[in-house]
Parts: C-alpha cells; structure tokens; sequence
C-alpha cells in the first residue's frame, strides 16, 4: 500500500472537512446562480435562493440535473445549454461526451482530482505510463493534464491497437496504463501470444467500465500489476478511486457526493443505498450542481485504515434509468432512435448488450418494415452512422421476424450480469 498522501487534505479532520464542503457548496451555487443562466433558472423555478443553501444538507432543495437534461438543454440552446458560465475567450480547453455534450473547462484546475488519483495509483515524476483513452473525453483529457503537470511522462495511444499498444509498452519500458480494465486483459494476453516476458507494467488505473473480481484476480497474480479502480463522468467530474485497502472508492475533494432516494432526493444515511449524485468545485466554466449519474451504491464515512478521511461509494450496485455504459462510453435511447431514425425500412429496433468473456457485446434486433432492401449495404450503412453518432461498433445486427420485439420494449436492453461467461 502506498501510504504518501497527494496534499495534506485528504486525512483532513472530519470536522474541518463538514466545514469545508459546506463552504465550497455555498460558493459553488453562489457562483452558478450569479453567472450560469441555466441555474439561475432551475433555481428560480423551484423557489430556491443562494442563500437558502448554507449546509451541504441543503442541497436537498435543489433539483437533480442528468445526462439526458444536459443532453436536451445543449439542443435546445446550443452549444452549452445555459450552463457556460465565463466568457468563451477565458475558457482552458473544451472537452466532449458523447451525446453529444460540450464541456468547458474554466483551468487546469480541472483535473486535481485525476492527480490525486494518479498518485494513489503509484505514478511519480519521471515515470511512464500509457493512456489508452481518447484524450476527447474527460477520462482521457484530464489524465494528459495531470501528468504533464506532474512530470510524468505520457503516451497518448487511445483506444485500439492492441499489439501496437503492448509493444510499446514493451520497447518503452512503461510503467504504468490508462484505460479499461477489458483492453488492459486483452493487452496481457496479447503479450502471452506474442511471447514477451519482459512486460514491465506494474501498475494501472482501471476505469470507464466495472472492474471484474476474475479480471483483478488474474491481472495482479499472474502480471504482477497493481490495480487502482478510478471514477468519473464525462461532464468534467473525477472523483473517486480505490486505495490499497480495497473498502471503496474515496472521494476526492474537488467535489461532494450524496446518496440519496431518487424520488425524493432526500439523502440517505451512510450504509443505505441510492442513486449517487455529484456537486462538483472545480470548474466553475460549466457548474455541476447535484448531477444525478444513475448509479446506485452506498455511503461509508468512517475514516479508512489508509488514514484518508473522506467519504467512500461502496462499490456501484446498479444503475437507474435509461442511460447504459458500455465500453466505457454511454449510450442512451435518444442517441439509437436519433440514428435509427435514418433509415425509413426499420419498424422496430432494439440493442441487447451482453457480456462474453472479458468485452461487452453488443447486438441490434431489427425489425424490418421493407423486407426488399439490400441488406448488406443496410448493414454497413447503420454500422457508419451509429459508430459516427456514438463512437461505438456494433457487434452484431440481426434481423428478427415481425413481432419478435414485444409491444412496450426498451430500446436498450442490458443483460450484463458481470459475472464472466466462457
């Protein structure tokens, strides 16, 4: 266990640290009412001032925000929804989540939660480690940020290329990976079938998708490489990871977490589960205020043997609502009508993920309201639009009989149990 901390404020007295969030929660709404219009309205809407909100308590009055609101908000007011809250020409950089959704980012600041967490993972200065993430999205980008201002020295490979990835983590000598834990197994077992046996990887931060007891088990037996499981979402927010006690993820400062009833947004007590919900502090260009992630898990605020003393999520137990991650990227309904919706010889169209061994899987059930279409070039058509709309490949595309998708279907079906099937 790697017991240095990042900054002193991670074993904050839990007394200073009630302080501090409440403090950073007051100026946060403070900030997003006088500048974001998008707040000021959601406010107004349900007669909240500023001032009501003095305690993190109080964040109860306010209204959740989702990906699907933030979604809806940046199409009906393009390009930041009412939610851009300084000057374009002062903004650091914009980022992008697939939906689509535009990020901007007020500084570098941004990423001081994805620097904690690099450090619990083991990365130093001079060190080198390989992100197999698109630095596009906030997964990706805020790790490029972090270590080069850290001094650790980065490769930006994305995603794919699998033998091209190992093998330059063989020529380099790198240290450390980036990415999920799915690409990080199959890179391993790329390397078994190319024969390297001076693989020196020793360390990963693993995230984008739920890390698998198997995947953890075989990872740190048999290569040796010491696994920290990160969180975050694609509207600029890190905010968790796992340390060496493996008793959840903690929460890292930059911003604060509830747990609470997703009817009522009443938070929960520690130990009973609800819907996770985010206020994030560190980036005032597009404020997050109780951003509603859809995952369910539980609070544990006793301080942790590794001397931390934030809070932590207890694992992720499920998911409410439509949206469904995979690969490490969300897809909602919307997203697969809006594609669908291109092609008039469709009746009916239903995705079914699925897991198979180490990778997700994912399949569209078509059914077809013009039978005499070429279907080859149907096939390749809605491959191209749905990989250009969401950044994901479709497995498979299977046309199924008339009536074989029930009246009332999902449009997104998640099977996933993760558990691994062979």
């Amino acid at each position: 266990m790697i017991e240095e901390f990042f900054s002193p404020e991670e074993a904050m007295p839990v007394d200073q640290r009630t302080r501090y969030y409440n403090r950073k929660v007051r100026e946060v709404v403070r900030f997003a009412y006088e500048n974001a219009p998008a707040v000021r309205d959601r406010l107004d809407k349900a007669g909240v001032t500023p001032a009501q909100i003095r305690t993190v308590k109080n964040l109860e009055l306010i209204p959740f925000i989702s990906r699907e609101d933030i979604i809806e908000m940046q199409k009906e007011n393009p390009p930041y929804g009412g939610l851009l809250a300084m000057p374009v020409p002062s903004l650091y950089k914009i980022i992008y989540s697939p939906g689509p959704i535009y990020v901007p980012l007020a500084t570098v600041d941004y990423c001081t939660a994805a620097r904690k967490i690099l450090f619990a993972m083991g990365l130093r200065r001079g060190d080198m480690a390989i992100l197999s993430m698109p630095p596009l999205f906030m997964a990706g980008a805020s790790i490029v940020d972090a270590m080069a201002l850290d001094g650790i020295v980065g490769v930006s490979a994305g995603t794919g290329n699998t033998e091209l990835q190992i093998s330059m983590i063989r020529d380099l000598g790198i240290k450390g990976y980036i990415g999920t834990p799915t690409f990080l197994m199959n890179m391993m077992k790329k390397a078994d079938e190319l024969g390297y046996q001076d693989i020196k990887l020793s360390c990963a931060l693993v995230w984008g998708e739920p890390l698998l007891p198997e995947v953890r088990q075989a990872l740190e037996r048999d290569y040796h490489i010491r696994l920290t499981d990160g969180l975050g979402i694609g509207v600029g927010l890190d905010f968790g990871y796992v340390c060496g006690e493996h008793a959840g993820f903690h929460i890292t400062e930059e911003q604060f977490v509830e747990v609470v009833d997703p009817d009522t947004g009443k938070q929960l007590k520690p130990g009973e589960i609800g819907v996770v919900v985010v206020t994030g502090f560190s980036n005032n260009a597009f404020p997050m205020i109780r951003y509603k992630t859809g995952d369910l898990s539980k609070l544990e605020v006793e301080p942790c043997p590794c001397g931390r003393t934030s809070p932590r999520l207890m694992g992720i137990l499920g998911r409410v609502g439509d949206s469904v991650k995979v690969r490490a990227l969300y897809i909602t309904p919307g997203q697969v009508k809006s594609v669908v919706s291109r092609f008039p010889a469709v009746a009916k169209c239903q995705v079914v993920v699925s897991r198979i061994g180490y990778k997700d899987d994912m399949t569209f059930n078509i059914e077809l309201a013009d039978e005499t279409i070429d279907r080859e070039k149907f096939v390749n058509e809605l491959q191209t639009s749905f990989q250009d709309a969401c950044r994901l490949r479709i497995d498979r595309i299977c046309f199924v009989p008339r009536g074989a998708i029930p009246e009332g279907y999902k449009t997104i079906v998640d099977e996933r149990s993760w558990a691994v099937k062979r």
